[in-house]
């Protein structure tokens, strides 16, 4: 007789047998299945991206005619080192001489 065998085959009936946690609205919900991109709220994003996706590109135009040496290129834009590393405690504020509430 093996206890510890003996112990490991009680343990493993016992798991058999208890019930596994149950999730009562998974468990109880009939209703239809939808695929998200059939959701109301799935294609309101992907309208308010394209809308985004306009209104930047009119940005750009509208910069490009007022500063012709303006070219956007956030790809590469984002990959730049800072020229300069931010300082948190720094007053931005006061060292620019703006209102903190100015827009």
């Amino acid at each position: 007789f093996d206890a510890q065998l003996a112990k490991q085959q009680e343990e493993a009936q016992l798991a058999k047998e208890r019930p596994k946690p149950r999730n009562d609205y998974l468990d109880c919900y009939t209703g239809p299945k939808v695929k998200w991109e059939d959701t109301g709220l799935y294609k309101a994003l992907v309208k308010s991206q394209d809308i985004e996706e306009e209104l930047t590109k009119i940005r750009n135009l509208i910069r490009k005619r007022t500063d012709p040496g303006y070219d956007p290129d956030d790809e590469e834009d984002f990959k730049v080192a800072p020229v300069r590393k931010f300082d948190s405690k720094a007053d931005y504020y006061k060292l620019l001489d703006v209102d903190d509430f100015a827009s």
